[in-house]
Order: C-alpha cells, then structure tokens, then sequence
C-alpha cells in the first residue's frame, strides 16, 4: 500500500497571502513607477509615488471611492474586506504595539491645519507652523485677553511634545487647563498627525448603537468619515505600509497575522484589475 502523505499535501493546499499580497501588489508597483515617470516627478521613490497616487485623480484612487459608495454587490464585498481587514487590525497589533497599522495611525501627507487662534476664558491661544527651509517652524504665544500681557511665548525647530513639557516656563504656569489648551492645540499643528477616519458609534443605556454623525457606514457597526477622498488616502496608505512590513521582513509571518494579509490581498486584487 502507498504511503499516503496527507498532512504535507494538505499544507501545500493552503494559500499563502503573504505571497499573494504581494504578487498583487506588483503590478500597482509597476503601474505607479509608469505613471510617476509619465507626471515627471522629480525623485520616483515608492512612498513619493505613493503620495501622488493619493493626491491626484487616477484609475487607482477613483477605483476606490466608487467602490465605497457603489451599491452594487462588487461593491458590498469591497466593503465588507475593508470592514474585515479593519477588524483583522484590531485583533492583531503589527507591527508593535507602540506604532500599530490600523485605519486610525495612518499619516497621508502634511496635515492642512497651520495656525490654530482661540480664546479660551481668561487667555488668547495662537499656535502656528511656519515653513521653515525644507521643516517648519512652530510658535506658540498665549496672551492675557484683557491685558494683552504675553503668559507664555515659545519657538520651536521641530514638533516634539516633549519640548513644551519639559520646558521650565512651561513648567511654571500655574493653570492646568492653560497647560492642557496650549498642548491641545499644539497637537493640532503636528505635519504629521494621524489621519482618525473611524467613528465610534455610541450605546445608548438600553443597549441601541447609535451611529455617528457625518459617518459612512462601512461593515456592521463599523463607522468611518463621510469622506471618501480621506478614506481613499488613509487605505492606499495602509496597504503602502502592509507592504513595507513584508519587504522591510520586520513582520511575524504567523498563523495569526495571516487574516490580516488575506483581506489586504483581495482588496489590492479587486484594485489592481481596474489598472489592467
């Protein structure tokens, strides 16, 4: 009787979506470089490629946002992949859990807000980022509202909490909540702040989920910003870095994070055939 090697087969059978991830990644890969050479950029770096794909109109990027709004059944299961890689992310932290990939961590680009000016009881708040050669510049500068009398006053050549924080005038003011505003709004002029596209719903007392307002329904319960645009960023650049972490070979290739690389591998696929 022949040797019946069942387990080695049956383990040959499973799919690799790791490799599958990036098979499906390749021809994107190559449509970018194509299409970054054609718009003349200056440095054809991936993550430049990848910011123009995200800050130009292209096959790619429109691919998405009629798939998030679309009714049709293509476009369902586009969302229940995102809804499913969503989870995937929340189940399973990569690449650590100090810096996790998720729909809330991603950073498309420089942040818009560049000047932030409020009162606030007894103060006047303005905080600005400034260009500044090739970095920013950042000035912090708290006014008594009567008086006009400065409180606090502070330049920076870089954004970094922790130079506010462990600054001694800093240090000195007596309000808390002057303290707490002057980080708030510090936080808000941050180039690179996380772009937060999902929404949490909230539960009423009898146990009804209420769904946010100004909010896409993406999956069951599952909530992000009612714009697409910023929903297409914040996926193109999760996939970008869900492909860095297989080429960088800083993932854990586990049974665990596989649910995770499916999902990013069907919906890359569903994209990709738009390029074809």
């Amino acid at each position: 009787m022949p040797h019946i090697h069942i387990e080695k087969w049956a383990a040959r059978a499973a799919i690799d979506y790791y490799m599958q991830f990036i098979k499906a990644w390749i021809p994107f890969n190559a449509w970018y470089k194509r299409e970054c050479k054609l718009a003349r950029l200056p440095v054809l770096t991936d993550a430049n490629c990848i910011e123009h794909v995200c800050n130009t109109t292209n096959t790619y990027k429109t691919r998405i946002i009629t798939l998030l709004g679309g009714e049709d059944r293509e476009s369902e299961n586009f969302r229940e992949l995102i809804t499913d890689l969503h989870h995937e992310l929340q189940a399973h932290v990569i690449p650590k859990p100090e810096s996790p990939l998720n729909f809330s961590t991603m950073i498309p680009g420089i942040t818009s807000t560049n000047l932030v000016q409020k009162d606030f009881r007894a103060y006047h708040y303005k905080v600005e980022r400034i260009p500044h050669g090739t970095n920013f510049q950042f000035d912090i500068r708290v006014e008594d509202k009567a008086t006009h009398s400065p409180r606090y006053t502070k330049t920076l050549n870089r954004w970094n909490l922790n130079d506010i924080e462990a600054d001694p005038n800093f240090l000195a003011l007596q309000s808390e909540e002057c303290k707490k505003k002057i980080i708030e709004f510090f936080k808000e002029v941050n180039p690179k702040k996380p772009l937060d596209i999902v929404l949490r719903p909230k539960t009423k007392a009898d146990g009804t989920i209420v769904r946010p307002s100004h909010s896409i329904e993406i999956g069951n319960q599952v909530y992000f910003v009612d714009d697409k645009e910023k929903i297409a960023k914040v996926l193109i650049h999760l996939l970008y870095k869900l492909r860095c972490e297989i080429f960088h070979g800083s993932l854990d290739p586990t049974e665990a994070n596989m649910g995770i690389y499916k999902n990013a591998y069907h919906i890359q696929y569903e994209l990709v055939k738009e390029l074809i």
